[in-house]
């Protein structure tokens, strides 16, 4: 809650007109006005640090070290060899 001594800003941004009338209207349906959804989608994004979405990987590489912090990436190689060999034995399973 906001205490009487607590200085409020404004937040303006723009966004095309349809788009607020589709969220708006998600909005309404769980009984909140744009404002409210906004001012809460904005706290949980205080409270957790983060981008309360769920992001995707926009290029190759993004994709690569995506995996790669997940654990999920092809094994470890001891030399380069194996490693070639493991490339070209993934590549040969893709087709």
């Amino acid at each position: 809650m906001i205490s009487n001594k607590e200085k409020l800003s404004q937040v303006n941004f723009k966004m095309p007109e349809k788009d607020k009338k589709e969220v708006a209207a998600i909005f309404k349906y769980y009984g909140l006005d744009l404002s409210t959804g906004i001012k809460m989608y904005l706290k949980e994004v205080q409270h957790t640090k983060s981008i309360p979405l769920s992001l995707k990987p926009t290029t190759e590489l993004d994709a690569a070290i995506a995996e790669a912090d997940r654990g999920e990436f092809a094994g470890e190689f001891n030399s380069l060899e194996e490693f070639n060999q493991g490339f070209d034995k993934a590549l040969n399973d893709e087709d």
